[in-house]
């Protein structure tokens, strides 16, 4: 489930993204591993996803890039598709409209749902959604479209 964002300025989002410095989490050098491969030893650490303990060592499972959140160390396939988390910001395409809802597809496992309630109306106007702007939702958006939006709720 989405809520329709903004529309992004592409160069300002190109220049403010030089001049910041990078979040904390960041700095960390991405490190690829295949299938088997040692990535450290077992103690100190958590076992995530895409990885396995075998005689007191971490190996991966799969083979991707390694991700270190505090002590949870696991990898991220390179071939999986996308999962959205609450709060990230996407680009969908629109595959369909039906009734108070567009169907999009994220590249993700599933295609995703924006509500006719989640659209931010022409003008800024905040107002319950009619019948009317039931029939006028191809004229926000139709097949084909490519929208921002933020994902809102997530069905595993």
């Amino acid at each position: 489930l989405f809520h329709c964002t903004q529309e992004i300025d592409a160069p300002k989002m190109i220049s403010s993204s030089q001049s910041s410095s990078p979040p904390q989490y960041q700095s960390y050098s991405r490190q690829y591993v295949t299938v088997g491969e040692v990535i450290g030893t077992e103690s100190g650490f958590l076992r995530g996803h895409g990885t396995r303990a075998k005689e007191g060592k971490l190996q991966a499972t799969v083979s991707g890039f390694v991700q270190r959140v505090n002590k949870l160390v696991s990898v991220s396939a390179l071939n999986a598709r996308y999962n959205g988390e609450i709060g990230d910001v996407v680009i969908c395409r629109v595959l369909e409209v039906g009734d108070k809802r567009w169907k999009c597809d994220c590249n993700s496992r599933q295609n995703g749902v924006l509500l006719l309630s989640s659209v931010h109306l022409p003008g800024g106007v905040q107002r319950r959604r009619t019948e009317e702007d039931q029939r006028k939702m191809r004229q926000y958006f139709i097949e084909g479209d490519l929208i921002s939006a933020e994902v809102q709720v997530r069905n595993l």
